[in-house]
């Protein structure tokens, strides 16, 4: 890559040249040859953040005791801060379970 940058900076004499011309060069960069990160670490990530989620959202679970306790589901701050908890731990988990099987890297 160094040399097709040199090569590149030589023959424009003017000095108006861009290292990235367009958003795909910045992903040929990163994901280029041998760049891609071994599968093992994609999977150790998607295994944490998919327990994190599941965590988060057994916790929205958890609050249920409060109920439990007062014998009645009452509408308020509780319930709405009880509905975002598992409204997040759910669309985490459902959006690592819909990226996991998805390729992980690209070699053009």
């Amino acid at each position: 890559m160094q040399r097709n940058i040199l090569r590149h900076r030589k023959a424009s004499q003017n000095g108006d040249w861009k290292l990235f011309q367009v958003p795909a060069d910045v992903y040929m960069v990163r994901f280029g040859s041998r760049q891609c990160p071994p599968p093992y670490m994609i999977l150790n990530a998607l295994q944490f953040s998919l327990f994190i989620f599941d965590f988060i959202h057994a916790i929205g679970g958890i609050l249920n005791v409060r109920y439990a306790g007062d014998g009645q589901v009452a509408m308020g701050s509780y319930c709405v801060a009880q509905g975002i908890i598992k409204q997040i731990g759910a669309l985490g988990t459902a959006l690592i379970t819909l990226v996991s099987p998805l390729p992980r890297c690209h070699h053009v």
